[in-house]
């Protein structure tokens, strides 16, 4: 927490803020996780919750905003990730932890991500396990209500798919299908009560409880339904679907769902609660949107998202968007509204500035005061940080592409070309954009210039844009990377010769990938978590409970290589483990539950003595790289195999 140390009144906003001293910056400032994030306020306004960094781990801090105090630190269990913290009501902040377990089943020993959810009594400390009746689930995080009309309970689902034989009488036969309960639970004890239970998909249940509709999905068919609830429900909306099926998140008025279409253009539209016909949202100037904003009654205030590359928000609510424009006039900078009283007196909020690490500001309405509260990254807040924007150029089959380029603080082209480093981000469904990037900006910070591709297939560039890269997981999506490289190059941007690639996920399968494609232009690879047989993934989303869907979405990206094994084998990186010439640094965590150790593993098991090859354990580490040992050991590291390869001379 801040102290409030100065102020100055701005538009009729008196703004407190505290005057970071100017520091060297340093690897570890980069390596180091946020030392607060995920800023929630209670209803109430008095506490807030973040993510903060205890002793370079995530844990749960809770302050009190009128003691200007650290009221409590709740770390996360010894091998365990805080997933997220959020109020429930005033009394209670609902936390989330998540571990990758192995557990005992019929079919043997398999790997699970176990998450568990705990409430804090705010006032008391006192910290309960929620539903520890339910254990045999490996999820207990899915509240669908904040049952707001009962501060002291919320409800929980319960989703399962059933795959297997049942009993019926003396006969065996062979059922699946989904199967779901709800849950009320005691905030105070902990308690779960089962309330219903339906052979459906889900529910969807409004801020006071009550249950409003039920999704419903044949397998047989792939027809998903949204009916009224209750047995004999009426049908709202019925359609076939897979990958692509909506997901219910909340009201718009009375009238009206708001629901995701995944491959729909923007992604969210309206359905009306009664004949089920879609319709858009209101107009937004956002050029991308991410989220919805909603309020305490799960009501659509708005949209965060983006606008120029950077994070931005359009609301509906016309006390918001009056709020946001005349702190924006104050603070010199566009603000992202991040959390808000249910009266609306606090608002916590954060700018939006290309390249900078987040600050966080206390808007008090009945003060017309904003205060700093706190900061992710004060070490770097007040520095001239590596510069970020965007660069535009054109794939070899003459698709624009637009990637992220990163340089040093200061550089200009008249400084003559850098050497080169992609870092094409993970997903694939995913993108990266002008936000502070703790990776790319320390790399710059080293005067490499860095860039990111959004390859085809990334998000925000439109449906027909990410369409592109259906079926190219392991071709042009890797070869938009490479002719962004050879772009810099060609412009004098970036040196001649070799560059290197890195990246983590489907981001470090790209870099391998790279390497194999384009061994002549790729001098050393950095893989972190990466995928290293892409057919695994088809494999696993078949195998898996309820994973038609995640098996659609893998076939589309990958195509179905289960049955081609000569395909599959082809963009398989262990399986073509001898034609990685370059140098190459390979990590994971070992508590990587998204893609698992073995992954790794099996590469290493494929490479032979006579390579370049390195390979480092991550101990206690998830797949995201959440330890601040972990990226300050990436950084070091890769830096060291950077200088030997593209700085010999």
């Amino acid at each position: 927490m801040k102290s409030i140390i100065a102020s100055v009144v701005c538009l009729g906003v008196a703004v407190f803020a505290a005057s970071p001293a100017v520091q060297a910056q340093t690897l570890a400032d980069y390596a180091a996780t946020p030392l607060d994030s995920n800023p929630r306020l209670s209803p109430n306004g008095r506490w807030m919750a973040t993510h903060c960094r205890q002793q370079s781990r995530i844990a749960a801090c809770v302050y009190d905003l009128q003691a200007n105090a650290l009221l409590h630190i709740i770390p996360a269990p010894e091998d365990t990730s805080l997933e997220d913290a959020y109020f429930a009501s005033d009394g209670y902040l609902l936390l989330s932890f998540s571990s990758y377990n192995t557990l005992s089943t019929s079919e043997g020993l398999r790997h699970y991500l176990v998450s568990r959810s705990v409430s804090l009594n705010v006032e008391s400390g006192e910290v309960v396990l929620l539903a520890p009746n339910l254990r045999s689930s490996t999820n207990t995080t899915n509240i669908v209500s904040m049952a707001i009309n009962d501060p002291e309970s919320v409800l929980m689902e319960m989703n399962y798919y059933r795959d297997g034989q049942s009993q019926v009488g003396t006969r065996f036969e062979t059922r699946s299908g989904f199967d779901s309960s709800l849950y009320r639970v005691s905030l105070e004890t902990g308690g779960a009560r089962r309330i219903d239970r339906s052979d459906i998909m889900g529910r969807v249940v409004s801020a006071t409880g009550d249950v409003v509709a039920e999704t419903h999905f044949d397998e047989g068919s792939n027809l998903l339904e949204i009916r009224e609830p209750g047995r004999d429900g009426a049908v709202i909306y019925s359609r076939q679907h897979l990958s692509d099926a909506p997901s219910i998140l909340g009201f718009v008025g009375d009238t009206d769902f708001l629901a995701m279409f995944p491959s729909e253009q923007g992604g969210y539209r309206q359905i009306d609660r009664t004949t089920g016909d879609i319709s858009l949202p209101d107009e937004h100037d956002l050029d991308i949107v991410e989220r919805p904003v909603w309020g305490h009654d799960r009501q659509l205030l708005g949209f965060i998202g983006e606008r120029e590359g950077l994070r931005a928000q359009y609301f509906y609510d016309q006390q918001l968007r009056a709020d946001a424009s005349a702190l924006e006039g104050a603070l010199g900078a566009p603000v992202i509204i991040e959390s808000f009283s249910a009266d609306r007196n606090m608002l916590l909020l954060t700018l939006s500035e290309p390249g900078r690490p987040q600050t966080y500001y206390l808007y008090e309405r009945s003060a017309g005061s904003v205060a700093v509260v706190a900061a992710g990254y004060p070490n770097l807040s007040a520095q001239d940080l590596p510069e970020r924007r965007f660069y535009t150029y054109q794939a070899s089959d003459g698709l624009e592409i637009e990637g992220v380029l990163t340089t040093p603080a200061g550089w200009t082209e008249a400084a003559g070309p850098l050497p080169l480093i992609l870092l094409p981000h993970g997903g694939p469904a995913s993108r990266d954009d002008l936000d502070f990037d703790w990776w790319a900006q320390a790399y710059a910070s080293q005067g490499y210039m860095v860039l990111q591709p959004n390859f085809r297939g990334s998000l925000g560039y439109g449906v027909e844009f990410q369409r592109a890269g259906f079926g190219e997981f392991g071709d042009r999506m890797i070869e938009d990377s490479l002719d962004g490289a050879r772009a810099l190059q060609a412009a004098s941007l970036a040196r001649p010769g070799q560059f290197c690639v890195a990246g983590a996920s489907y981001g470090g399968y790209a870099a391998l990938r790279a390497a194999i494609m384009a061994p002549e232009d790729v001098g050393c690879v950095v893989a972190v978590a990466p995928v290293t047989d892409p057919v695994s993934l088809l494999a696993e989303a078949r195998q898996s409970g309820g994973g038609v869907f995640a098996y659609d979405f893998w076939e589309q990206y990958i195509g179905d290589l289960v049955f081609d094994r000569e395909e599959a084998a082809r963009i398989s990186i262990f399986r073509n483990a001898d034609a990685l010439d370059a140098p190459i640094l390979l990590m994971h965590g070992d508590e990587d539950s998204v893609v698992p150790i073995e992954a790794s593993n099996a590469l290493r098991r494929n490479m032979s003595s006579e390579q370049a090859f390195d390979f480092i354990l991550l101990e206690g580490e998830t797949h995201f790289l959440e330890l601040s040992a972990s990226r300050q050991i990436l950084l070091n590291r890769s830096l060291a195999l950077f200088d030997e390869v593209l700085r010999a001379d």
